[in-house]
């Protein structure tokens, strides 16, 4: 049950995360600083990376647990 539980809490981080470094790019994005395809690119590998992690935590907790 706790593996559950420590699981949702890490996902919440982890989106959070993910979440406010899209919000950077954007804002990158709209000044300029970043040109569209290197915004794309940076958007998708930071969910992408996030739903491996998200993906890999419950059984990682497993392991530590048992």
């Amino acid at each position: 049950m706790e593996v559950y539980i420590i699981t949702f809490f890490s996902i919440i981080i982890i989106y959070r995360t993910v979440h406010s470094m899209i919000k950077l790019f954007t804002i990158a994005y709209k000044r300029q600083e970043l040109s569209r395809r290197k915004y794309r690119w940076m958007v998708t590998i930071s969910i992408l990376t996030g739903m491996t992690i998200v993906s890999i935590l419950p059984f990682t907790f497993q392991a530590l647990f048992t």
